[in-house]
Parts: structure tokens; sequence; C-alpha cells
């Protein structure tokens, strides 16, 4: 999750990795929290 492009996604770092729970993740997406995200364009020009 670098430079927090997506913000306050369930997510716990350890090191240099970034790890999910997929129960936690799941119960974002389902209270709205992917829909929320900034959605930047992306390098190549797709969205």
């Amino acid at each position: 999750m670098p430079g927090s492009q997506i913000k306050d996604m369930p997510a716990h770092k350890i090191g240099r990795l970034w790890k999910f729970q997929i129960s936690e993740v799941d119960e974002w997406v389902r209270g709205g929290g992917a829909s929320s995200a900034a959605n930047p364009e992306r390098a190549d020009g797709c969205r």
C-alpha cells in the first residue's frame, strides 16, 4: 500500500511486506470502503 493509495484499508505491515486478513478486507469492501477510496488514474491510462 505504498503512498496510501487506498486509505483505511485493513492491512498490517510486517517489515517490507503488507499482510491482509481476508475477513477484514471482505468486511471493508462490504461496508463500502472500496468505493470511498480515491481512484487515481493509472500510469497506463486505464482506470
